[in-house]
């Protein structure tokens, strides 16, 4: 099985029309710069954070979204520097859009 990328509408054609196949959402390398900086600018110890669970997390929200073109990824306070909860707006250009052919 191949991975084919699709635009953004494609795949939202793909869940109107209720496809066979449907979209997966996978963060780019944007996104992932994005965010290490929020993590390392807003977290108590960005050096115990696991970013491989920080972009699922990610992923999920924005496919979860419902194609709102952006959603929020929280940062409990907890773990925030200031103790207060963060927040950080994810957009669909942090996100790519594949089908398995």
């Amino acid at each position: 099985m191949s991975t084919k990328f699709i635009s953004l509408q494609e795949a939202m054609d793909m869940v109107k029309t209720k496809s066979e196949i449907l979209p997966i959402c996978i963060i780019n390398t944007t996104g992932k710069a994005v965010i290490i900086n929020w993590v390392n600018r807003t977290a108590k110890h960005p050096d115990r954070h696991n970013m491989e669970a920080w972009y699922l997390d990610a992923e999920m929200t924005f496919t979860n979204s419902s194609f709102a073109h952006s959603a929020i990824l929280v940062m409990h306070r907890i773990l925030a520097i200031n103790d207060n909860t963060e927040t950080l707006t994810l957009k669909n250009e942090y996100f790519d859009w594949t089908v398995s052919e």
